[in-house]
């Protein structure tokens, strides 16, 4: 597994890729180590790209990351931009986007260009 990030705080976005097989363990592991960066906030937008990702989640497991996801990151203007491109990740992300609505936006897509166009607010 392999977690990559980049914070850019000119353009406030947060880009994030995975690759690699990832449990909720993993995951959660990501996001303490993200939340506690300095130059984190949850005002940001974040571009995550999962396509390269596998999700092994059991699923008592999903409401475990979500309500993780909710308490570190919590209620924010930011936006998430999730690009998947695979059937289980796609469901996955649908159900985190729908589980976290009351925090922060969340849309899922199948290309990067779509993804950044919808974070900038041009679609």
């Amino acid at each position: 597994m392999k977690h990559e990030y980049l914070i850019d705080e000119k353009e406030r976005l947060i880009f994030q890729s995975f690759k690699g097989q990832y449990s909720f363990r993993d995951f959660e592991t990501v996001v303490l180590k993200l939340t506690s960066d300095k130059r984190f906030s949850p005002d940001y937008n974040i571009l995550t790209d999962i396509r390269e990702c596998e999700i092994q989640f059991q699923p008592d497991d999903i409401m475990r990351f979500f309500q993780t996801f909710k308490d570190k990151v919590g209620e924010s203007k930011g936006k998430t931009a999730i690009i998947v491109n695979a059937p289980k990740e796609t469901a996955i992300s649908t159900i985190h986007q729908k589980a976290v609505s009351d925090i922060r936006e969340i849309q899922v897509f199948s290309n990067r260009e779509a993804a950044m166009d919808w974070l900038k607010g041009s679609s």
